[in-house]
């Protein structure tokens, strides 16, 4: 997951996230964790997107300071 970190051009855009880990990885699917440091439209899919990668789910976990609940 270092090319996220590290950004990605995508649409003449640089995305990137601030940090990012993956939780756990099976053969069909990962779950990864990211923080990013503004929320630009659909800026995890075009990340993963551009890596060749497709995202199935997204959970929001935390908006700035704010951790959400379930």
């Amino acid at each position: 997951m270092k090319n996220i970190t590290e950004g990605i051009q995508d649409a003449g855009e640089l995305l990137k996230a601030v940090s990012s880990k993956l939780v756990s990885a099976k053969h069909s699917h990962s779950v990864g964790e990211l923080a990013l440091a503004e929320g630009k439209n659909r800026e995890v899919r075009r990340l993963f997107g551009a890596l060749g990668h497709e995202v199935e789910q997204l959970i929001r976990t935390q908006i700035g300071p704010i951790r959400l609940g379930e």
